[in-house]
């Protein structure tokens, strides 16, 4: 049987050993963390991109689309302008 100081050495020891192993746990989660705050931040790049771009495109497809029926409509007087005479 081990007697009361080597008792304590064992514990102070294990105490150590076991402080190391948090110690690499907590750099793993900061790690962890910081690569997830990266991978966050490419996928919200990409998202404000794909926003941008789809703003984009119904813009110009408004803008089509109002010319495409300004275009109908001056078509269309110019017709009835001269179908009536």
């Amino acid at each position: 049987m081990s007697s009361p100081p080597d008792r304590v050495s064992e514990m102070l020891e294990a105490l150590v050993r076991l402080e190391g192993r948090m110690d690499g746990i907590m750099d793993r989660f900061d790690r962890q963390e910081m690569t997830l705050h990266k991978c966050m931040d490419d996928h919200e790049d990409r998202i404000r991109a794909l926003e941008s771009w789809m703003y984009r495109i119904i813009g110009k497809f408004v803008i089509i689309s109002v010319a495409i029926a300004a275009g109908v409509g001056v078509l269309t007087s110019w017709v009835a302008t001269f179908w009536g005479r």
